[in-house]
């Protein structure tokens, strides 16, 4: 969802892990998605988002989850485009958890933080915040 300046994004409830990144735009405005655990909505949330803030400069990145790190958390992969979650990565690549590291997969809130500030041009803020809502700038 793509906003104006001065509108607010308001999420519905981020539980069982689901991740919530907002965006706020040089002069105004920004963006944000709530990124669902399921495989089949999460990649194709991704990528509708990075379609929609493409071409704008980024000023601030927050990231919302009900609860960071663990083996539960989200994951991320420098040789992967797209965040996923443990929940995915066990049952959809049928990985075990002691694997998920030496596959690449990270969830440690350094290697979040990295990921997200290449991907998107900004270091994030991480947020444990189940009902994130932003008034965008």
């Amino acid at each position: 969802m793509v906003v104006a300046s001065g509108q607010t994004i308001t999420y519905s409830r981020l539980s069982a892990g689901c991740l919530a990144v907002t965006v706020f735009f040089t002069g105004g405005g920004g963006a944000g998605v709530h990124l669902a655990m399921m495989p089949e909505k999460g990649e194709q949330q991704w990528t509708d988002f990075l379609s929609a803030i493409r071409g704008k400069t980024i000023d601030a990145v927050h990231l919302d989850v009900d609860a960071w790190g663990g083996d539960q958390g989200w994951r991320v992969n420098t040789t992967s485009d797209v965040p996923k979650s443990t929940a995915e990565l066990v049952n959809t690549w049928d990985l075990k958890l002691g694997e998920l590291v030496g596959n690449g997969w990270k969830h440690e809130m350094k290697d979040v933080r990295a990921w997200f500030a290449t991907k998107l041009g900004k270091s994030p803020g991480m947020h444990d915040n189940q009902t994130p809502e932003y008034t965008v700038p």
